[in-house]
């Protein structure tokens, strides 16, 4: 395997410093161990992270399938659940929840891994971030890199109210204070009838039951107000 030759060309040089810088801008050394979506990534950084991640992996692939790249690249598990769950707070539009449109969005097959060396992948690079895979009811890889992400902004965009209208419900029910993650996201599950199709999928209903909860956290430190517009 030539990786270690590799490790030494300019892109590679240029991920790595890609990572270093992100966190410099933020002030910081090293992960924090929050979500990722805490970073904020920017559009500026997200689109940079994209071209240098083609660019690479356009070369790795000419000679190796992508498992061996997830495996013996050591700055793409990282950057992959990052640009991945960027990917997902940016791009999905609720039109099938796969890695799919992700992986062909690198200019990398989709099949060019398999599904035990994309999940190694998946949790190596969340462990370098200091987090680990949290369990969305069988699906802990995709599910993990959603509740990384974030609210994925296109489906808020066409959705709003719908999802203002269950959140501001589920927030009464919520406001005795008992409320623990499970009960929020049970009483999500149970207004689902009123969202849009799209937002019919557990890793959606562990997203809204976050903002849930952390709405309450502000409430309770007297930081925000009760309801959500």
């Amino acid at each position: 395997m030539a990786f270690e030759n590799e490790a030494q060309t300019q892109p590679q040089h240029a991920l790595l410093q890609w990572k270093r810088q992100f966190l410099q801008n933020r002030g910081l050394n090293s992960a924090t161990g929050m979500p990722l979506y805490s970073y904020r990534v920017t559009k500026e950084e997200f689109t940079e992270l994209e071209k240098l991640l083609i660019e690479r992996l356009s070369v790795y692939l000419r000679r190796h399938p992508l498992g061996d790249v997830s495996r013996h690249a050591a700055y793409f598990p990282p950057l992959f659940v990052i640009y991945a769950a960027e990917w997902w707070r940016r791009r999905y539009d609720g039109t099938g929840w796969s890695w799919e449109p992700i992986v062909e969005s690198l200019g990398a097959p989709a099949n060019g891994w398999s599904q035990a060396q994309r999940s190694d992948c998946v949790e190596q690079g969340l462990a370098e971030w200091l987090l680990g895979l949290r369990d969305t009811h069988g699906l802990r890889f995709l599910g993990s890199i959603a509740f990384n992400g974030g609210l994925p902004m296109q489906l808020l965009a066409t959705a709003r109210g719908n999802i203002g209208r269950v959140l501001t419900r589920v927030l009464r029910l919520a406001g005795g204070g008992s409320a623990n993650p499970a009960d929020i996201q049970g009483w999500i599950t149970s207004l689902a009838s009123y969202l849009p199709n799209a937002y019919r999928q557990q890793e959606i209903y562990v997203l809204l039951a976050e903002v849930v909860l952390t709405v309450l956290r502000l409430n309770r430190t007297g930081i925000a107000g009760g309801s959500i517009r």
